[in-house]
């Protein structure tokens, strides 16, 4: 009987605890926010505070961000809580460019240009980018680019990375094996965390999703080495972090 070829190792993979930022002002005017710099709103400010208690007791081996002011805040919340935790800022982390919509209220900009909203809700386009904006391929390449960049300096370790709304939809429906175009049913609440599995596949990452949408709560039960904890910093469960304000109120 011949032998087969000898089995490589798996490359290390790490625990990236991935989590789109807190709530913003302009939630009453459904701001279209790409690239336009909000900054967190109370609820928001409170809810970064609630994040960095949940992590407290989380091992983390660093915490990476986007340089929008939404995702600083909201990594400030959690390096508060892990002073000697290494924290760095990635630009390939921001959000997509929504080109000549960004910053519109999401309802006046519809009014504006009704035909090239019908094309971004189509959910059967493979992809798609506002005039001046970036297209969703290539938000989603560099998407990936940034957290393979953030598995190769910590192999093996639980990684906090803050970021948006539209690049973890994109990425999710990636992982899951759905068309990109179905993307926002898989974007994840304001400051909520999602759980994957990567390792690095090139210049990009392989991944698989471990949990998704968690605001609170016992962690899912996970391999010994990334040890998260199933109480909080008081040895109680922790309890619901996330208090997002009903749409209309800041």
């Amino acid at each position: 009987m011949t032998a087969g070829p000898p089995r490589l190792p798996a490359p290390p993979s790490a625990l990236l605890v991935l989590i789109r930022h807190a709530v913003t002002v302009g939630r009453r005017d459904y701001l279209l926010a790409g690239r336009t710099d909000l900054p967190l709103s109370p609820a928001g400010r409170r809810q970064a505070r609630a994040l960095g208690r949940y992590l407290a007791d989380w091992p983390l081996a660093g915490i990476y961000h986007s340089p929008l002011r939404r995702a600083w805040a909201t990594a400030d919340g959690i390096a508060r809580r892990h002073p000697g935790v290494p924290r760095a800022v990635h630009p390939d982390l921001r959000e997509i460019d929504l080109g000549i919509v960004d910053g519109w209220p999401a309802f006046a900009a519809w009014e504006r240009w009704p035909a090239l909203f019908a094309e971004a809700l189509d959910p059967t386009r493979a992809d798609f980018a506002f005039p001046g904006g970036e297209s969703r391929s290539d938000a989603l390449r560099r998407f990936l680019g940034a957290l393979a960049d953030v598995v190769r300096r910590h192999p093996g370790g639980v990684v906090a990375v803050v970021t948006h709304g539209a690049l973890l939809g994109l990425a999710l429906a990636t992982w899951t094996g759905e068309p990109p175009g179905w993307w926002r049913r898989f974007q994840p609440p304001w400051g909520s965390l999602t759980l994957v599995e990567a390792w690095p596949d090139g210049p990009t990452v392989g991944a698989r999703v471990l949990a998704r949408g968690l605001t609170g709560g016992r962690p899912p039960r996970l391999r010994p080495a990334w040890r998260l904890p199933a109480a909080g910093p008081s040895g109680r469960p922790p309890r619901r972090f996330r208090r997002t304000p009903p749409p209309g109120r800041p």
